[in-house]
């Protein structure tokens, strides 16, 4: 994976930072990973510079590429605000940009075999 130097000192202080606001070490873990990914993504672009259009690019990207769902995006999103937020400060626009609305499916019918339809 490609980082800048830049990038790395920005993942530091990333950690340093969810490491004294207390956060959950499964939180800190998620936060970093995505923000290494996404710096990686865009590694000839300083942290400074990714835009919000950027970041939606990218959470285009790893649909399309990866065909991840919402709840990856979800998390890809959280962790751009903490960072655009308390590491990194510019502005950010509300996570919920960023991620694909919750999709609302039908329950599928239960089998006739299941004993529940007489």
């Amino acid at each position: 994976m490609i980082l800048s130097q830049v990038a790395q000192e920005c993942l530091g202080q990333l950690h340093n930072t969810l490491v004294a606001k207390q956060y959950a070490k499964r939180t800190i873990r998620n936060y970093m990973q995505e923000m290494r990914f996404l710096f990686a993504h865009y590694h000839e672009i300083a942290p400074a510079s990714i835009s919000q259009q950027d970041i939606i690019n990218y959470i285009n990207f790893i649909i399309n590429e990866h065909g991840v769902g919402r709840e990856k995006c979800h998390q890809v999103a959280q962790s751009c605000s903490f960072f655009y937020k308390h590491v990194y400060p510019s502005a950010f626009i509300v996570p919920s940009a960023f991620y694909p609305r919750k999709t609302h499916k039908l329950p599928q019918s239960l089998p006739r075999s299941a004993g529940y339809l007489r």
